[in-house]
């Protein structure tokens, strides 16, 4: 009885081992541009096309792979494991407007003609944005100000 708990026992640790492994238990690792996912590689381009890429860093989450990309601007990028962008920061306060959703965007032009978008993020029902004045907005799915 006591070997087969000690054998159940050391398969159990073997194999949350493995697990954490695969799935990223680990910290931060460094990458080059090559270990992106080509949307994400796209994405860069597109938006930030004179921007200097400083790092690529990658992470697993839960059950998901997260890259980190910083330019030499300040600007922070975080993609998801297919390369689409889960959240935009710049330290300068200037995100690229063509990453916000339209709607959105002729919103805050409205209500808030000068300030400038310091960081968007898609979360689980919508967007998440703050301001470079420190106000931050909520988005629904619907492009609706929740909060």
């Amino acid at each position: 009885m006591l070997r087969h708990c000690f054998k159940q026992g050391l398969l159990v640790f073997f194999a949350s081992l493995m697990l954490m492994s695969t799935v990223g238990g680990g910290g931060l690792q460094t990458i080059g541009l090559e270990g992106l996912p080509r949307a994400a590689w796209l994405f860069i381009n597109e938006m930030y096309p004179t921007g200097e890429v400083e790092s690529v860093e990658t992470e697993g989450v839960l059950f998901a792979r997260v890259f980190k990309v910083r330019l030499r601007n300040g600007t922070m990028l975080e993609f998801d494991a297919d390369g689409e962008w889960i959240e935009v920061k710049s330290e300068e306060g200037d995100v690229a407007p063509d990453i916000v959703p339209c709607p959105i965007l002729y919103q805050l032009r409205a209500t808030y003609p000068e300030v400038r978008i310091a960081k968007i993020e898609r979360i689980r029902k919508g967007y998440d944005l703050v301001m470079a004045n420190g106000v931050e907005i909520i988005f629904n799915c619907d492009y609706e100000i929740v909060s």
